[in-house]
């Protein structure tokens, strides 16, 4: 009798497709359960034998299959749900841990169930800064943790010239008063 409580799943990221790299550094995987099995394929000889017994069956291949089970849960970056992720969708994700999807990470987040809340108090909310879609690209989007960006003449913007030229870092990159050397 055979029991699973010691089963362990873990996976490694090829660089070369179906290459296990040199020296793999195995990620073990959080799982619910699996159904893996391993299966030898045989055919039967059809030699007439002179003792009336049948020949041995002749292995002729080998399958595997089954599935692991999982619970999908917000991943960590680089792990190996994350690396899944990336792999379905054959493309790098943005992991931004926003509760309420609204492109402001949860501990700069004012409120971080409600996606109409305003971080940066400007009077813009945060989803309407990120453009909606849940992440903030800063072209074309404003920055929802900066007053000052779009405007900076909201009553939240402290302006901040740290050299002195009546420049500011933390200004809008269009608005003519934007200091690059400046940046907060």
């Amino acid at each position: 009798m055979s029991s699973s409580n010691r089963v362990q799943v873990a996976s490694v990221v090829e660089v070369t497709l179906g290459t296990t790299p040199g020296t793999p550094r195995m990620r073990a995987r959080r799982t619910s359960g699996e159904g893996l099995k391993w299966v030898p394929t045989f055919v039967d000889s059809e030699e007439i034998r002179s003792d009336r017994m049948n020949a041995p069956p002749i292995k002729t291949g080998e399958d595997s299959g089954g599935d692991i089970k999982f619970e999908l849960s917000y991943p960590f970056p680089d792990s190996p749900a994350d690396v899944d992720i990336r792999s379905a969708m054959y493309n790098a994700w943005i992991n931004t841990n926003s509760r309420d999807n609204d492109g402001v990470a949860d501990a700069n987040d004012i409120n971080d169930f409600n996606p109409s809340s305003d971080s940066d108090g400007d009077n813009l909310s945060d989803n309407t800064e990120t453009g909606g879609d849940g992440v903030y690209n800063p072209i074309p989007d404003s920055n929802p943790l900066n007053a000052c960006d779009p405007n900076p003449t909201s009553s939240a913007c402290v302006p901040q010239d740290l050299d002195g030229d009546l420049f500011f870092g933390n200004y809008p990159d269009n608005h003519p008063k934007f200091d690059p050397i400046n940046l907060p």
